[in-house]
């Protein structure tokens, strides 16, 4: 039994067991290491193959439904182009027609149609609000260059939305009359859901595709159609025609796979991003190879605690011994025979090293209290030294701990704070009452809070912070206490405050916005109504000729003086009422309380008064004026639409009464409005009606008396209302846009007639047909000319071109370029009117012109001396530039001898005929032959 025991002994404590002990447990974890790194090696690769096989399928399933989808369009665009009279319809046929396509394909959210110009015929829906011509639209370009239906990429519209354009060429023969330009909204229609069902039915929700621009077409974030990607690396790959993946950061530092592919057939682009981690369905494939793995690893484990178990087990006998011998109350035990090597030898070690300790027990309780306090001290140089203010607190509000940012704030120390109240310190009682009513409720419901607070500080400066409380339990006391640690955030709060009052101030003036208005208007009105005597006022008022000052000094210009003049409003108006920008040159001025319609018309003088005083830029002194409008209304009787709608209305007669004044609304004045809203609108249907007729004046040489030339007159007969004055209808059209088109209408079918009468055998006299000053300011006027001179085949020089003074001022130097280039061609150039604009004579000597055209004021008032001079000096200058001189508007044989003696060539008037239609100038003319 002993030889037994002795070769066990010796056995547990031989080399050849502690050998095969660390064998088998190196094999356990060498096992279990090759496991893990298999595994995830496995997963990993069984991941980037999955989803690289998903993309596939994804982009099979997007290209096979967009080519669908195109060939959609295709067809689509083939039936439209069957329309062959579409290019003979008019406007509101025209918008039906792309009404009815709407509304008929899912694919189809509205569109355009041009001419071969690329001037707009047609769109529909109506709020589109499309620019007059898209002539330098890609896709008009391409499906006249090509005279094939053109899909376009992606395009950002006027009202910023995101479309793809399917333009259709409408052909006459073989010559495109007009362009459908058909829109497809990203976002709205069948196109998105079509690509986001293959998307989302392999669970892909961070995807996005690209058009070959890199502009985004599919995006589950909608507001992102159409704008750049935000990984253009990976894009671009993409575009490059390459598939694969790569890893990406995104903008929140997450660690992401960006899987790409090309659509061949679309030309497009598609990325995916997938996190870095295995999906859980890869994982839960893995999951038995774990299992098997735990088992085997934990059933060796087992294995080589049991054999060690055996050897630990008599040393933990001795142990035990040893330890109840202590309990007895011998602390001489020590513990011997165990191999100081093994884990038991260890403790044993350790157990005689703690009875020898505990002789030093005193000592290391007072070596313990000790560093206790440098660890306290430590505490509070950390806190002392704190940026954030940090303090603790008692039940009853004293303060037991305070940094110096915190005493900072009460102009005290730390030690001076520490043991008082924030009542003693704070001279606001109200506070320091809210405070301890807060800190007593975190401590009563031993609960966390974190929140926003301000007060002001020993120098009266506001301070916010964003503070956290907490409660404590003190261990000395065992009594709970709280902790504050604030943050500053006075500068964000700051921030805070200037970004609403941007939202709500125009940044140019920091006068209050449109926004603004409206706010306060409506507050007014709910304030108005428990005040039945209040009556108001809204002051509307537009800048007059400020566009004048934009084209002429400059942007620059405009944005100081908008600044000088919101000034002077501010000085005037004072504490009567609050001004407001609504944009551009657009003022308001609000008086929430007057006594009567008086004290609003005083208020309107002063203004214009303010206003009309010259303001200087860089030297030059520029006359501003202003159109008001004035609303008034009390309690109960308006709407804040009524009230700007009428106060518009009253600014815009203020305008048509000859600007720098102000009127009040009237009713009379919706009527006013409405017959030049119903001009506005038959003006554009005219031309279409064959409403618009052109007569000719004759022009007759001054010593002769023959006619040498004609002026062609434009002139409307409305189908309802009659003849109405090209003082009327041509203001309208320059400012509804219609003035080009008309002017060009004009000049051809003028040009037309002089030459159709030159070939009937009448002597060929020389044109004269008016340019507006819109016409002018179009550098295609030259080509317009040449071109409708090519087509009329009238020789230039048979046409004189007649502009007025106040459109060559407006933009002087450009339009001096463009009056060289009219020359060049062969056309001569007349200033018509002249003597009634901004012109001074000796800026005549720049002008390249041929003929000076007086105006009929000064030759109607000849018997007057300061006429006769001013005609007098206009005659000599012109003579000594050599110009030709025609006279307009003579009606009398005393104007006709008077001119007969003074440097004038030619006469217009009355006295010689009236302006006749073509069959009644044929006859003019039948009778001259």
């Amino acid at each position: 039994m002993e030889a037994n025991m002795d070769y066990s002994s010796s056995y547990w404590k031989s080399k050849k067991f502690g050998l095969r002990i660390m064998v088998a447990i190196s094999a356990v974890v060498g096992l279990f290491v090759l496991m893990f790194f298999v595994s995830k090696s496995m997963i990993a690769h069984n991941t980037i193959h999955h989803l690289e096989e998903v993309m596939d399928e994804v982009t099979f399933d997007i290209e096979a439904d967009a080519t669908q989808l195109m060939s959609d369009l295709q067809q689509l665009g083939e039936t439209v182009q069957k329309e062959k009279d579409l290019y003979m319809k008019s406007i509101e046929e025209v918008n039906g027609y792309l009404e009815g396509i709407s509304v008929l394909s899912p694919l189809i959210d509205g569109g355009t149609v041009v001419d071969a110009d690329g001037d707009v015929v047609g769109f529909y829906p109506s709020d589109i609000a499309p620019v007059k011509n898209l002539s330098d639209r890609t896709y008009v370009q391409e499906a006249i260059k090509s005279k094939s239906i053109y899909i376009s990429n992606i395009v950002q519209t006027k009202t910023n939305r995101s479309v793809i354009v399917v333009a259709v060429p409408i052909l006459k023969g073989n010559k495109v009359e007009r362009v459908v330009n058909l829109s497809i909204r990203l976002g709205d229609n069948k196109l998105y859901d079509v690509l986001g069902r293959s998307i989302a039915a392999k669970g892909l929700p961070n995807t996005y595709i690209v058009d070959e621009q890199g502009s985004i077409i599919f995006d589950s974030e909608i507001d992102r159609l159409g704008k750049e990607n935000q990984y253009p690396e990976v894009t671009e790959k993409a575009l490059n025609k390459e598939s694969g993946h790569m890893k990406v950061t995104l903008e929140n530092e997450r660690t992401m796979y960006a899987f790409y592919h090309y659509i061949p057939s679309m030309r497009w682009g598609i990325v995916s991003f997938v996190p870095t981690n295995p999906p859980s369905h890869i994982v839960r494939a893995y999951l038995p190879y774990g299992i098997m793995m735990l088992g085997g690893f934990t059933l060796l484990a087992m294995l080589v605690f049991l054999l060690v178990q055996s050897r630990t087990r008599k040393q933990l006998q001795t142990l035990s011994n040893a330890m109840e011998q202590v309990s007895a109350g011998d602390f001489t035990q020590k513990v011997t025979g165990i191999d100081s090597s093994s884990q038991v030898g260890v403790v044993a070690s350790k157990f005689n090293d703690m009875m020898r300790d505990l002789e030093q027990a005193r000592e290391d309780i007072k070596a313990q209290t000790l560093l206790r306090e440098q660890q306290r001290r430590f505490l509070n140089r950390v806190v002392n030294n704190n940026p954030s203010p940090i303090y603790v607190m008692d039940w009853d509000g004293k303060y037991l701990l305070v940094n110096y940012e915190y005493a900072s704030l009460f102009n005290q120390t730390p030690e001076e704070m520490i043991g008082k109240t924030e009542a003693e310190v704070n001279p606001n009682l109200k506070s320091a009452e809210r405070t301890l009513e807060i800190n007593r409720e975190v401590m009563d419901t031993n609960t966390e809070l974190r929140d926003e607070e301000y007060f002001f500080d020993y120098q009266g400066n506001m301070r916010w912070f964003q503070y956290g409380k907490v409660p404590i339990i003190s261990l000395e006391e065992d009594r709970m206490h709280v902790l504050y640690v604030g943050t500053d955030i006075t500068d964000l709060k700051r921030q805070e405050e200037q970004i609403r009052h941007l939202a709500f101030h125009d940044e140019l003036t920091s006068l209050p916005n449109r926004k603004m208005f409206k706010k306060e208007l409506e507050d007014l009105l709910v304030y108005m109504e428990e005040k039945t005597d209040y009556l108001s006022a809204l002051l509307y008022f537009d800048l007059d000729r400020f566009k004048y000052v934009n084209d002429t000094f400059g942007h620059e210009a405009g944005d100081v003086i908008l600044q000088d003049i919101s000034y002077r409003i501010q000085q005037c108006v004072e504490a009567k009422g609050a001004i407001f920008r609504l944009g551009g040159d657009e003022f308001t001025v609000l008086l929430p309380h007057i006594k009567d319609r008086q004290e609003a018309a005083e208020t309107s003088k002063q203004i214009l008064t303010c206003l009309t005083e010259p303001y200087d830029y860089k030297g030059h002194r520029i006359i501003i004026t202003a159109s008001i409008g004035i609303s008034l209304f009390a309690a109960n009787h308006s709407s804040v639409d009524t009230i700007v709608k009428q106060a518009d209305i009253a600014m815009y007669q203020s305008k048509l009464q000859g600007k720098n004044t102000f009127r009040f609304y009237s009713e009379e004045m919706e009527t006013e409005v409405s017959t030049r809203l119903r001009l506005e609108v038959d003006l554009q249907q005219a031309l279409k009606r064959d409403e618009l007729s052109i007569h000719y004046q004759p022009i007759i040489d001054n010593q002769s008396g023959k006619m040498v030339g004609m002026e062609a007159l434009l002139r409307w007969e409305h189908s309802k209302l009659g003849y109405i004055s090209p003082g009327t209808f041509i203001p309208i059209a320059e400012e509804i846009g219609l003035i080009e088109q008309i002017g060009n209408w004009v000049l051809r079918n003028a040009c037309y007639k002089a030459k159709y009468w030159q070939d009937q055998g009448y002597p060929p006299v020389k044109l004269s047909v008016n340019l507006s000053a819109l016409q002018l300011k179009n550098n295609a006027i030259v080509q317009r000319v040449n071109n409708i001179l090519e087509e009329t085949k009238l020789e230039p020089k048979w046409l004189e071109l007649e502009i007025t003074e106040s459109s060559v001022m407006e933009n002087k130097d450009k339009v001096i370029q463009i009056l060289k280039q009219l020359r060049q061609l062969g056309v001569s150039v007349a200033i018509d009117d002249f003597g009634i604009g901004y012109s001074s004579l000796n800026s005549l000597e720049s002008l390249p012109i041929d003929t000076l055209k007086i105006d009929k004021t000064f030759v109607g008032k000849l018997e007057e001396k300061t006429s006769d001079v001013i005609l007098s000096a206009i005659l000599d200058l012109a003579e000594k530039l050599k110009l030709t001189v025609v006279a307009e508007g003579i009606e009398t044989e005393e104007q006709h001898r008077y001119l007969k003696e003074k440097y004038c060539h030619k006469l217009q008037g009355f006295l010689f005929s009236q302006p006749l239609n073509e069959e009644w100038f044929g006859n003019f003319l039948e009778r001259l032959k």
